[in-house]
């Protein structure tokens, strides 16, 4: 179960005021890039609640397996990021994408109902309490319908919901449950065409339909192309395991031309016409040996912006499908990293499920867990990235040119 975060991308990122529930539900898909199903998303706010800080994730396990553990996880990651105060979505049940409707879901029950999730709320409050952080409100989503715990589940010291310290402050306009024991109210209808899905529309922002139809953008492919680069790839394991690992020497010209030589394979396969299609099976095996050697990788990773930025995310997605085997490791984790880099949170942690499944002793893999337990954000990344940039400068790698870097 790994939690994902998701932090407004840039200055230039859309904004999307929320003016209560409805526009809270509605945004929900757009903050963590999917129509969640059985998931817990916590929004971190400023102190003002004028300002969504960090979107947290995770999919929320069963009664029988706890929940403390995962929401301690979470919130040090909102404590982190200076969150004041949060608002929580829970999903008792399945994605219903967009457009949901109440009864979409035949059969729908305690199961997936909003009371099945209800035992969620007490220890939310409790880790927020023990962090030092607000709760604004619990609100829920289920089989089209959306609702609120409400401000019932206060726990003021010494009041009726027992003695955590903390206090839900519902959101104006939204339908709040009676005492606990009442069970919660049956709420709004979800129709998710409102004044945020306008905007986004507008704004050209889609989110998938669930988190199944992101994993199948970097699903496997098994047409013959992709078993003849498979095939290929593992004729050249010696020479990709002689890749990895060699130190460049500055002084060694040899190094030095093998290195500008594979980093040529990748601006190659980089600047490739638009419309022409996958790469050929010897260019993908070219470019897939070239990441092996870790300072054309770590310079790869520094494609993030631009046209070529652009062209590079796309060839890491279509790599990651086109290959299997340990070496799928290597672009999964340039996806990460350029998903990262453009806050795409959902993406981030599928492309490392991709490359962790490859290749659990990746070394790259343990920076990344690293960066998502602290829940890194995109500008942190960026300056990682552009630290790592400049000691590859230093070391003597090469770099892509004077127009490349430009571009």
């Amino acid at each position: 179960m790994h939690p994902t975060t998701q932090s407004p991308a840039s200055p230039a990122t859309p904004t999307i005021r929320l003016r209560g529930p409805a526009d809270v539900v509605d945004a929900v898909p757009y903050l963590v890039g999917f129509h969640p199903g059985r998931s817990l998303v916590l929004i971190g706010l400023d102190r003002d609640a004028a300002r969504v800080v960090l979107t947290a994730r995770a999919d929320l396990p069963l009664p029988s397996e706890g929940i403390e553990r995962l929401l301690s996880s979470l919130v040090r990651i909102l404590a982190r990021h200076r969150v004041a105060r949060v608002i929580a979505v829970v999903y008792p049940g399945p994605s219903h994408g967009a457009g949901a409707v109440a009864g979409a879901v035949a059969g729908a029950g305690i199961e997936s109902g909003p009371a099945a999730a209800r035992w969620v709320v007490p220890a939310l409050l409790g880790s927020l309490v023990t962090h030092g952080l607000e709760l604004v409100d619990v609100l829920w989503v289920a089989a089209g319908r959306y609702g609120s715990y409400g401000p019932s589940w206060s726990c003021e010291p010494g009041g009726s919901g027992g003695s955590c310290g903390a206090r839900s402050h519902g959101l104006a306009g939204c339908e709040v449950a009676g005492p606990p024991s009442a069970g919660p109210p049956p709420g709004h209808l979800l129709r998710g065409d409102g004044r945020v899905a306008a905007q986004a529309v507008f704004e050209g922002v889609a989110p998938a339909s669930g988190r199944e139809e992101l994993e199948a953008l970097l699903a496997p492919v098994h047409d013959l192309q992709a078993r003849q680069i498979v095939r290929r790839v593992a004729m050249s394991q010696g020479a990709a395991r002689q890749v990895a690992g060699v130190e460049l020497d500055a002084g060694d010209p040899g190094t030095v031309r093998s290195t500008a030589r594979r980093l040529a394979m990748v601006r190659h396969a980089v600047d490739a016409p638009a419309g022409a299609g996958p790469l050929g099976v010897a260019q993908s095996c070219e470019v897939l040996l070239a990441l092996e050697d870790l300072h054309v990788r770590d310079r790869a990773m520094g494609l993030l912006d631009g046209p070529r930025g652009e062209r590079a995310g796309r060839l890491w997605e279509e790599l990651t499908r086109r290959v299997a085997g340990p070496l799928v490791a290597r672009p999964a984790c340039l996806v990460a990293s350029w998903h990262l880099a453009h806050g795409g949170g959902a993406l981030v942690r599928i492309a490392l499920d991709r490359a962790q499944a490859a290749d659990p002793a990746y070394p790259l893999l343990r920076l990344f867990e690293e960066a998502l337990a602290r829940g890194i954000g995109p500008d942190a990344w960026r300056r990682l990235v552009a630290s790592a940039q400049k000691d590859l400068d230093r070391s003597g790698v090469p770099a892509m040119t004077g127009h490349w870097q430009s571009a």
